[in-house]
């Protein structure tokens, strides 16, 4: 169990630096949207406040795969070259 828990930390670093970068690019991009909710939630997930429409366009347009009925995005899939 011990040599777990430094993966697990890393893991969790990386995903707290992925959040950030993902805020700091969509700030740029869409400066009117509050994305504050991206740094403020915390685990794998980030639920967006997408309607479903906006999850499908970002499927289809962008290949951002996530749960359109909810907006749930898992951030443990994104990495630092992928965002």
């Amino acid at each position: 169990l011990k040599k777990y828990i430094p993966k697990c930390s890393n893991l969790s670093t990386n995903i707290q630096d992925v959040r950030k970068q993902l805020r700091t690019l969509l700030e740029e991009k869409a400066p009117t949207y509050n994305w504050s909710g991206i740094t403020k939630q915390t685990g794998m997930f980030y639920l967006a406040k997408l309607t479903y429409k906006q999850g499908i366009d970002l499927m289809k347009k962008h290949h951002v795969y996530m749960l359109p009925s909810s907006g749930r995005i898992n951030l443990g899939a994104v990495t630092h070259k992928n965002v």
